[in-house]
């Protein structure tokens, strides 16, 4: 019971992931510009390896919020959120990194709304950790991700050319937090 109150599962095999994930893919995949949802979009050489990397990480996130929501439902709803739309993002996947290729539209689509839900959820856990009665006002590291929510998908509109870097930054704040909140540690 206790390995499935640390996401440190879902942390690994999601990092796990991100590095072995392009080296089984399309040598056209720059982890600097491409983004892990190109690593594991349509037509995409080994894409199963994120995808499985997406739903491990949101399994994680929701076994950890799911058996302490009774504890404060308000703090943990976000967390199962955000790990619900992790699992989407591997379900349904986004276009092809090759334009050449057919597009499944409609799997795109979804893709592309749960990737923004993904990003809410987790804007939402860390404002909820910070400003709801009962948070830490002062928790640094809700304070980062929350910045890091907000600013990291601004950069990527106005950066193209290092979206997978700085993705890849989101993912280790929004892990970092995970463990620092549901880590073996932690009883909350």
């Amino acid at each position: 019971m206790t390995a499935l109150r640390s996401p440190l599962w879902g942390i690994v095999a999601l990092f796990a992931a991100m590095i072995l994930g392009p080296l089984a893919s399309d040598p056209a995949y720059s982890t600097v510009s491409n983004t892990t949802s190109e690593l594991a979009g349509q037509g995409m050489p080994n894409a199963w390896i994120m995808r499985t990397g997406f739903a491990a990480f949101g399994l994680a996130a929701i076994l950890s919020a799911a058996l302490r929501l009774r504890e404060a439902p308000l703090m943990h709803i976000p967390v199962l959120l955000f790990g619900l739309g992790m699992i989407g993002v591997a379900v349904w996947s986004g276009p092809p990194l090759d334009p050449a290729l057919p597009v499944d539209a409609e799997a795109a689509r979804m893709h592309a709304l749960l990737a923004s839900g993904v990003g809410f959820a987790f804007a939402l856990a860390c404002g909820v950790r910070i400003f709801l009665p009962g948070g830490e006002p002062f928790e640094g590291v809700s304070w980062l991700g929350l910045i890091v929510s907000i600013a990291i998908p601004l950069a990527m509109t106005r950066f193209p050319e290092i979206d997978g870097v700085l993705q890849r930054i989101m993912f280790a704040v929004s892990a970092l937090w995970l463990w620092q909140r549901y880590g073996a540690s932690h009883v909350r």
